[in-house]
């Protein structure tokens, strides 16, 4: 369970309670916060560093007596939730491969390749970068962020370390100065159109994909491999996933209809850490084709499927926005606002 220590105190202490976390991780970069903050009343603090020098090892040295799942919990990452609170969502282990196999497959990912993670572990798309790397000998260069002074720092490091896949948001994109990276062979956007000097910029010879998918359906759910005259649709389903495109009564809408996006298949997440209530609004069985009940999660996203087979993606359902790529709940922040004596 990834968590940024440069959020906000409280809501750092509410993510270690809600997750029930038994032990906090630390390294010399964050010690002074874990330590100034509190965080060891909660559960017991290690340095990683300390781990790595075996100045920190398990009370018991016993062999675990089960192996792992497909279906034993994988990660939970915390997103903004509507109440004031984050939520926690719970992904699996046969989710997370489901989706590496596909970007493995559909990028030919070798261990030839070099890979960027530029967005931290809390944010979801960095699953993507270590699974893919993991899976396939990859090797995994790590972007220092306290050195992100300019845009072109980043765009240094992808020259210097001639990473040859990138997953990015459009809007991180937008910020470069120039996409003239000769190593880059894939990049990977996020949820919305990219502008037409981006794609200029990118073919022929980099491959240019715009993936879409909240996190509650790990990392993403359907994808599209951009061309110069592609508009601004979101592709078609990976592996093992389907999506529906629903009305208020949960009938599919026709073609160009628009309506509500569910997901289905491998990808749909276990739920909300320790919030039933948000677990079952967000989650459900639903008999859809020939009667069979599929696990459905429901995006509130909008969207319409497009006479060549593929997604468009038009709005959000509800008060949630995207900022800089990060999903944000109005809510939260109007919950924190609340708390000022002087805002009513």
């Amino acid at each position: 369970m990834p968590v940024d220590m440069e959020d906000p105190v409280e809501r750092v202490k509410y993510i270690f309670s809600n997750s029930k976390a038994k032990l906090i991780i630390s390294s010399q970069k964050t010690e002074k916060s874990v330590k100034k903050d509190g965080f060891k009343k909660i559960c017991p603090v290690w340095r990683i560093e300390d781990i790595r020098n075996n100045k920190k090892r398990p009370v018991n040295h016993k062999r675990l007596g089960q192996r792992g799942s497909s279906h034993h919990l994988a990660y939970i990452i915390y997103t903004s939730g509507s109440t004031g609170r984050p939520k926690g969502v719970m992904i699996e282990h046969h989710s997370a491969v489901n989706m590496a196999c596909d970007l493995i497959k559909r990028f030919k990912v070798t261990n030839k390749d070099r890979i960027i993670q530029f967005l931290p572990l809390c944010f979801d798309v960095s699953v993507a970068d270590w699974t893919m790397s993991l899976l396939t000998g990859a090797t995994l260069y790590v972007f220092p962020r306290e050195k992100l002074e300019s845009w072109e720092v980043l765009g240094d490091f992808i020259n210097q370390h001639q990473i040859s896949i990138a997953m990015l948001t459009n809007d991180i994109l937008k910020s470069m100065p120039s996409l003239h990276f000769p190593s880059l062979r894939i990049l990977n956007g996020g949820g919305s159109k990219f502008d037409e000097e981006i794609v200029a910029q990118c073919l022929p010879t980099t491959e240019l994909y715009n993936a879409y998918g909240p996190t509650e359906s790990c990392v993403l759910s359907t994808i599209k491999k951009i061309k110069k005259s592609d508009g601004a649709t979101i592709g078609q389903p990976i592996l093992n996933t389907q999506v529906y495109v629903l009305d208020k009564n949960k009938a599919m809408v026709p073609i160009g209809v628009v309506g509500e996006l569910y997901i289905a298949g491998e990808g749909v997440g276990r739920g909300y850490c320790q919030d039933k209530k948000a677990t079952k609004n967000a989650y459900f069985s639903f008999a859809l084709l020939e009667g069979k009940k599929q696990r459905l999660y429901k995006t509130g996203d909008l969207a319409r499927w497009l006479p060549s087979g593929e997604l468009e993606y038009i709005s959000r359902n509800d008060t949630q926005i995207k900022i800089n790529g990060y999903r944000v709940d109005v809510g939260e922040v109007e919950n924190c606002l609340k708390k000022f004596p002087l805002m009513f």
